[in-house]
């Protein structure tokens, strides 16, 4: 039975759908089966990019992560920190899903920058993500390359090795 990835991101700066795509690329290219799910975007003109993603909604968290072998992780970065929407779905994540249910699951953040923060900013906002695998008793793996625009290539090539160390 293939490995299965969760992938569950916010695309609010509109940048991350395209990571999001190579990243499950990779990991497709590895023989995992891979599901999208997108955080509710906080505004209106960030969702048209991602139609046909469904979201995650707080009722099919502990089904969604219940069946998954990976989790990844993504948000743009405010700040150094999450977004509002993936900050609010860790927080439910700690008052939905039971104690112990996520550990031995792989986690990975991914992230997308642009204006301001750089690559510290990125650094810091995915070290905040991991810092949740880590609490959930998840085996979690290191930062990424941290995307910019013109990386679409290297990020595909990362994408298979993060997809070949999940699998």
């Amino acid at each position: 039975m293939a490995v299965l990835v969760v992938m569950i991101f916010d695309n609010e700066s509109g940048k991350l759908l395209g990571i999001a795509r190579a990243l499950e690329a990779g990991c497709r290219a590895a023989g995992a089966e891979v599901e999208l799910y997108r955080l509710e975007a906080t505004r209106e003109d960030c969702t048209k990019d991602l139609s046909g993603l469904p979201s995650l909604t707080p009722e099919k968290l502990p089904d969604v992560l219940g069946r998954a072998d990976a989790i990844m992780l993504g948000s743009p970065v405010v700040s150094g920190r999450p977004s509002l929407p993936v900050a609010a779905f860790l927080e439910h994540c700690s008052t939905v899903i039971a104690v112990g249910s996520l550990a031995g699951k792989v986690g990975m953040p991914f992230c997308g920058y642009g204006q301001g923060g750089g690559l510290s900013a990125a650094g810091a906002m995915c070290q905040s993500l991991i810092g949740f695998f880590i609490e959930a008793g998840m085996l979690a793996i290191g930062n990424p390359p941290m995307p910019n625009e013109t990386m679409s290539v290297q990020s595909h090539h990362w994408s298979r090795f993060y997809a070949h160390v999940i699998t």
